[in-house]
């Protein structure tokens, strides 16, 4: 993945260079830094959806258990 982004930023500067578009260079110079260190948007666990765990500081209640016979 780290190829395919550093192959598309790559053609998106030279394409930006050919018609001038400062702004769009700029971008795809984010895209090409990205690629080179490696960095996605899910580093820092923004994708992430599971909720987290929560401990529990409740004490447990004994469960008293009768034998059925």
């Amino acid at each position: 993945m780290r190829a395919f982004r550093l192959a598309i930023g790559v053609w998106a500067i030279v394409s930006a260079w050919q018609t001038r578009e400062a702004l769009v260079g700029l971008m795809d110079g984010v895209l090409v830094a990205m690629a080179f260190m490696n960095v996605d948007c899910c580093r820092t666990s923004g994708c992430n959806t599971y909720p987290t765990k929560k401990e529990s500081t409740r004490i447990p209640e004994k469960v008293n258990y009768e034998e059925i016979s």
